[in-house]
């Protein structure tokens, strides 16, 4: 395995070409060594200082849906904490914590200063504000670079990141083979790009659709008239926008694509097919209105809260325990892209994803030093502290957002004041 991780870590800026080729060495090495991705070592590198008596590391999850297959996520979970408990001796408290029900149950744990020591951070990260520096903690080196800039702020790395999680297009592979051939082999020039386009729905309130619609490619935040210009140019070539039907139009073949679809859909969409036919999901970039094409994503990780040593350290072991158990898990599952370098093979053997998926994936990792997630604040024309730098705030956000973006596609709210909207729903501003 010190082959494979040589080969990713040396080649992380050697743009799309090099993914590709570190794609075959990764073949290659699991032909000559089958069930070598099973078989990494399942413990932590560091050594776990002794907390004392009556001290527990208690860790908020979320719980993931069941995909036919791989193992239930809580039960791969429960199985790192108790082996964690049994090889050092500390006590490990495991609660599932739903998605919205986060913000006010950390709010609440604040005050009452019983915060957790280890948090995910769910697949739409936002740093709280009480996280720790870990830079002197995590080895950096062991972590795909783009999935480590995502949470590196100055120099300070504010979380431990698990895998990288991609939006892109589902596409049946009927439209495909009829506009270009080969599934995967996807062209940019015009008249494929409208063409496809025009046979796409689109869910515009879902979190992955907003977080696709408020950042460019790049990853750079986009201000509100640009966000506006965005969403105007999907609404304009975009068929299908009714969020309740759009996925069981897709299952009928009435559309022929869903545009920012998560691993979640596009797993449940291709498990829900028969393999090999018509309406079969093919993963596609996404297209952008300049005609630029590549997957939107955020990178899901594990923040620590402990306040001091030892407990500090003894949490952030287990944080690590626990973000590469996700990236496996997710890889195997759901196709992400792991976090660890040393866990890329899993992705290339088990995600399920034919060769030219794996190669558009893979170019995600090319994507380094950018700012990845909405609390880095620029919004044009929002004040910093009044952005979504804040977990409770983004939230509120969001809530705001899915209501303007509603009103948009649904024709009650015009073009001229669609940037104003959305610039109020960035400030969190629930007063109107």
């Amino acid at each position: 395995m010190k082959a494979v991780n040589f080969l990713v870590s040396s080649g992380r800026n050697r743009g799309p070409r090099f993914g590709l080729a570190v794609l075959l060495a990764v073949n290659l090495l699991i032909l000559i060594c089958p069930g070598c991705a099973r078989q990494m070592p399942q413990k932590s590198e560091g050594q776990v200082p002794v907390l004392p008596p009556g001290q527990e590391i208690v860790v908020w999850e979320m719980k993931q849906p069941h995909f036919p297959g791989s193992r239930p996520y809580e039960e791969e979970v429960q199985r790192v904490c108790e082996q964690f408990q049994q090889k050092t001796g500390i006590r490990v408290k495991l609660v599932f914590v739903s998605r919205w029900e986060l913000p006010d149950a950390l709010l609440k744990a604040r005050e009452e200063s019983k915060l957790p020591d280890v948090l995910f951070s769910g697949e739409f990260p936002c740093l709280t504000g009480l996280e720790r520096d870990l830079a002197g903690i995590l080895d950096a080196g062991q972590y795909q670079e783009t999935a480590l800039a995502a949470w590196t702020r100055g120099g300070r790395i504010m979380g431990i990141p698990s895998a990288i999680l991609w939006f892109g297009i589902a596409a049946r592979k009927d439209v495909l083979n009829s506009q270009q051939g080969e599934p995967g082999d996807f062209r940019t020039d015009p008249s494929t790009l409208n063409g496809l386009l025009r046979s796409l729905g689109v869910l515009p309130t879902s979190e992955a659709f907003m977080q696709i619609a408020t950042h460019e490619l790049s990853g750079r935040h986009r201000a509100p008239r640009e966000i506006a210009s965005f969403v105007s140019w999907i609404k304009m070539n975009v068929s299908e926008s009714e969020q309740e039907f759009c996925l069981q139009r897709f299952k009928r073949g009435d559309i022929q694509g869903i545009y920012g679809v998560t691993p979640y859909i596009f797993k449940w969409l291709r498990i829900s097919s028969e393999p090999g036919s018509s309406g079969e999901p093919v993963l596609v970039p996404l297209i952008f209105e300049k005609g630029d094409t590549g997957f939107g994503f955020t990178v899901p990780g594990y923040l620590i809260l402990s306040g001091a040593e030892p407990k500090l350290k003894a949490s952030a072991e287990l944080g690590k325990l626990l973000a590469q158990n996700y990236g496996r898990w997710g890889a195997r599952a759901l196709g992400l892209i792991p976090a660890r370098i040393e866990d890329l093979p899993i992705f290339t053997l088990e995600s399920g994803f034919t060769r030219e998926e794996r190669s558009h994936l893979l170019k995600i990792l090319d994507l380094t030093g950018i700012p990845l997630s909405p609390q880095d604040a620029g919004v044009e024309g929002v004040a910093a502290d009044a952005g979504l730098d804040d977990l409770f705030t983004r939230y509120k956000c969001l809530e705001e957002l899915a209501g303007v973006l509603s009103s948009y596609f649904s024709g009650n709210l015009i073009d001229d004041g669609l940037a104003e909207e959305i610039a109020h729903a960035l400030e969190g501003n629930t007063s109107r």
